[in-house]
């Protein structure tokens, strides 16, 4: 049985979740810090739909009709945490052509003001088609600018808020181990910025192998 992880008050978890017409999914997340003192499954819910919403409005087209946003989770990792919101109405990709293998993945790279040897906070996004690639190792640059103009306008978005949703002041990492042992306080470290690689990155798991 694994160890439970330690509350980490004021942070929101919200866990994207996408499908693909022929390959295993994937699944990314994004931590947020909330000045709401008690969030509700109500809030939770809005907040999971309006990153739905506005991942529809903004990022739908740089993603292959392959691949879906299916569902999208907000979670509340704090100590006293109500049940998660959901919003599961799916949004497809509009991008048509050429699929990518499903391990290609549009890396979004986050700034920490801390620094610590093993790597970096990142997201992997699975975007992008065939012809959003130039070469063997470059995305094309009008599709990394609409990327990164997409990714802002969201977690703008984000900020601003929506009716019913907590009020969230910024975005977070969550560490919850140094080295292979779990801290008994999670070290929650503030966004500085987000910025999109030009460089394809890989996630494996996701051909299913």
């Amino acid at each position: 049985m694994s160890t439970p992880l330690p509350p980490a008050p004021g942070v929101l978890k919200a866990i994207l979740k996408f499908t693909a017409t022929s390959a295993p999914g994937a699944q990314s997340h994004l931590y947020m810090h909330t000045t709401t003192s008690t969030v509700t499954q109500a809030q939770m819910t809005a907040l999971a739909t309006l990153i739905r919403t506005n991942w529809s409005t903004y990022l739908k087209a740089s993603m292959s009709v392959q691949w879906s946003l299916s569902m999208v989770i907000v979670e509340d990792l704090g100590p006293t945490p109500d049940i998660p919101g959901v919003d599961t109405t799916v949004v497809t990709g509009t991008i048509a052509g050429t699929p990518l293998p499903a391990d290609t993945s549009f890396l979004i790279n986050i700034a920490i003001g801390r620094r610590y040897k093993g790597g970096h906070p990142r997201l992997y996004l699975p975007m992008g088609a065939g012809a959003s690639i130039v070469d063997l190792t470059h995305w094309q640059s009008t599709f990394v600018t609409g990327m990164q103009t997409g990714w802002t306008n969201l977690t703008a978005a984000i900020l601003a808020g929506g009716t019913g949703t907590p009020t969230i002041d910024k975005f977070v990492t969550v560490s919850y181990y140094t080295g292979h042992a779990l801290r008994p306080t999670p070290l929650v470290d503030n966004v500085l910025t987000f910025a999109v690689n030009p460089i394809p990155g890989n996630q494996r798991r996701r051909m299913g192998r």
